[in-house]
């Protein structure tokens, strides 16, 4: 996958690898089918990349969030902009509207 860099607080997002594919071979990712992106149910995503932060009091501070990590996001997707990455169906938003990070057990 290529590598791409928000700027300042945003984040990339992955959703979860469910697409379908039509009988003419065309890939319809699961969030492009019937505005699956507006149902009620969370979504799972994972971090692909980070922006270096915001700025406060003369100075840039790094966010909280990681790449490689798991996060909750709205079924609204809040102020995010949809986009196809090397086939995979991606989220670029503010860091302050993930509603959580999901961590493993164990």
């Amino acid at each position: 996958m290529r590598k791409i860099i928000p700027p300042k607080n945003r984040v990339i997002l992955k959703f979860p690898d469910k697409r379908e594919e039509t009988d003419g071979g065309l890939v319809i990712p699961d969030v492009a089918k019937d505005g699956s992106m507006r149902t009620q149910q969370p979504w799972i995503c994972d971090v692909l990349s980070v922006g270096p932060g915001y700025w406060h009091e003369g100075a840039w501070r790094p966010g909280e969030i990681r790449p490689g990590q798991k996060v909750l996001i709205s079924h609204r997707g809040g102020n995010g902009t949809l986009f196809m990455l090397d086939d995979a169906s991606c989220v670029s938003m503010p860091e302050d509207q993930i509603l959580a990070v999901i961590e493993e057990e164990g």
